[in-house]
């Protein structure tokens, strides 16, 4: 079973994909299937096995890398041992994620001709997602205009030592994009496009154009690829003066000095405003509200706003749908109808500042410090051990 997950994986790796989060969060629920029912033949499988994997992602252990005695035992004794401390275990949504990533190899397997039919079809997998009402569960909640409040605070906003820190949550805000998608952006991504609309006349708009090209860049599905208009809100609040300054640091990224991870630097910005801003600076304290929250909040404006599927299927880089008429008959949405949308949505009145010109210099200089030690222990043959990222600016130099 082992040669083929590395066949699917591999399969993977062809489409825009590249190695995302999402399929390291795969490639660990099939590695651990594996230490589960054992390295057979997949068509060795059956409904009985997948059952023993259920149970034991029942049992499994929240933040096992946090328990070194854990490391390296076998699946069932981790489980064993879990249980007698007591230690917490996974979310039911966390659960269902172990399983879709092996009901899709289970499913390609079949079309394959491996296995006659998916042995995991008969674990229900909709109650993973229901509530104790047996309503479906949301996997998010969106932000109250209380969170936003405290999120987008001026205050808590000038003792950001970082530009992805000021900027990032922004953009999610007023965009709904990815946080990868936000943190992995060139200064080139950042394009002024020509488009015409339905009368032929031509408008220069200012766009995020999201693309697995570059180097280390990633999207989720092909449906990511896309032009995003930069919305006016950020351009008052100075956003054109930080591409200036970033410009000047040397940088060819939009946000340097982040580290890159396998899958992007995604992963470090959510870890800053999930563990620090949120719970720690804003106290919002409840876990299913986090930075890919600010999606939800957009998603739900622009739905109670009655925005056609297919102008919210563009902005939040999602497929069209599944009837005929939304995939064959109905015309993708226009970056000027995108526009259009996200300039017309009412957002809670926040009182933002501008960004000040040069703000960010001093972080900037250390980033660009970092990135010419990179290339000179390369070029001299070394191996760089990048830090975690530049050393943070004192809050007294930021209020300054």
């Amino acid at each position: 079973m082992s040669e083929l997950i590395d066949l699917h994986l591999a399969n993977l790796r062809h489409g825009p994909k590249r190695a995302t989060p999402a399929t390291r969060d795969r490639q660990a629920a099939l590695k651990l299937l594996v230490e589960t029912v054992g390295d057979q033949p997949i068509a060795d499988l059956t409904p009985a096995d997948a059952i023993v994997f259920a149970d034991l992602l029942a049992a499994w252990p929240k933040r096992r890398q946090h328990f070194p005695h854990l490391a390296d035992l076998p699946a069932p004794e981790v489980v064993a041992r879990a249980r007698r401390a007591k230690l917490p275990v996974i979310g039911l949504g966390t659960q269902h994620k172990h399983l879709m990533h092996v009901n899709a190899l289970m499913n390609w397997s079949v079309k394959l001709g491996e296995i006659a039919a998916n042995p995991f079809r008969f674990i229900d997998t909709a109650r993973y997602r229901k509530d104790e009402n047996g309503r479906m569960r949301k996997k998010k909640d969106v932000f109250s205009k209380a969170d936003l409040a405290a999120i987008f605070d001026p205050a808590l906003m000038r003792r950001h030592n970082a530009p992805h820190k000021y900027w990032a949550p922004l953009i999610g805000h007023f965009t709904g994009m990815r946080v990868n998608e936000i943190a992995q952006l060139y200064l080139d991504d950042v394009v002024r496009k020509p488009y015409l609309d339905e009368d032929g006349i031509e408008h220069q708009v200012l766009v995020f154009n999201i693309t697995p090209d570059g180097e280390g860049q990633s999207v989720k599905t092909s449906y990511s690829i896309r032009a995003i208009p930069v919305p006016q809100v950020l351009l008052d609040l100075g956003f054109e003066r930080y591409i200036e300054d970033v410009r000047a640091s040397g940088s060819n990224l939009l946000f340097p000095g982040i580290p890159w991870e396998e899958g992007g630097p995604g992963r470090t910005v959510s870890q800053w405003f999930n563990g620090v801003h949120l719970r720690e600076v804003c106290g919002i304290k409840n876990p299913r509200k986090t930075l890919h929250c600010l999606r939800h909040n957009l998603t739900t404006l622009m739905e109670r706003r009655k925005v056609p599927d297919s102008i919210i299927c563009a902005v939040n880089g999602h497929s069209p749908g599944e009837g005929v008429d939304k995939k064959t008959y109905v015309a993708d949405a226009t970056v000027l109808e995108c526009q259009q949308v996200l300039e017309a949505l009412p957002f809670p009145a926040l009182p933002l500042e501008p960004y000040a010109s040069g703000r960010f210099d001093r972080y900037l200089e250390r980033a660009a410090a970092e990135r010419e030690r990179e290339e000179r222990t390369k070029a001299e043959g070394g191996e760089f051990k990048r830090r975690k990222g530049p050393a943070p600016m004192s809050e007294a130099t930021i209020c300054s």
